[in-house]
């Protein structure tokens, strides 16, 4: 069991209009999941919009990860209700337009984790970015490589075999690096990721 609810409590800054977006995932990946016909199977989401109820729906959560043998992952940079109001109605009018129906109900979840509805502006002193380490030796050797060029760790969260490396926004293009690619160092591996989706609960 991997359980990253008070590490992640820390995280959290409420500001006002914001909310974070939680999930449940069921991912073919993981044991016992060989059957599923999708990669990814999404049972349950949640705006979280305070502290309050980010506690009362740690239970919840638990329970369903081990109903559905499932991750549940929470996107850890604050967003905001107003723009995901502005941008959720815009894809909606659009759909409907075209009079395309199908599935429209899903509009609101692929909306809430769009790059438009952040909000970090007084809330946040910047975005936060994911570094994604896969070998859980490799991590104290991303850590002292993210220290040695002045990266910002903010938090290191433990995932099912390594961790998501949690650091504020840099200039990776003057390290030569970018996103969703795999950086080689001498003798690790990590991935860097501009969504900060990270483990809650596993």
């Amino acid at each position: 069991m991997i359980n990253n609810f008070d590490k992640i409590k820390n995280l959290l800054v409420f500001g006002k209009d914001t909310y974070y977006f939680a999930q449940i995932l069921r991912r073919r990946k993981d044991p016992g999941n060989e059957g599923m016909k999708s990669n990814t199977e999404r049972k349950w989401f949640k705006f979280i919009t305070k502290p309050e109820t980010f506690d009362n729906i740690q239970q919840e959560i638990q329970e369903l990860c081990r109903i559905y043998n499932a991750r549940a992952y929470i996107e850890i940079n604050p967003r905001s209700l107003e723009k995901f109001s502005v941008v959720l109605a815009k894809k909606l009018l659009d759909r409907i337009y075209v009079s395309d129906y199908g599935n429209i109900f899903s509009v609101q979840n692929q909306v809430a984790l769009l790059e438009d509805t952040i909000k970090t502006k007084g809330v946040l002193p910047g975005r936060r970015w994911l570094i994604d380490v896969d070998v859980k030796t490799d991590i104290p050797i991303v850590e002292k490589w993210l220290e040695e060029n002045n990266i910002k760790i903010v938090e290191t969260i433990p995932t099912f075999a390594g961790a998501h490396i949690i650091v504020e926004s840099f200039n990776y293009k003057a390290l030569g690096i970018d996103f969703e690619k795999d950086i080689k160092l001498e003798n690790a591996v990590f991935n860097l990721k501009p969504q900060c989706n990270t483990l809650l609960f596993y």
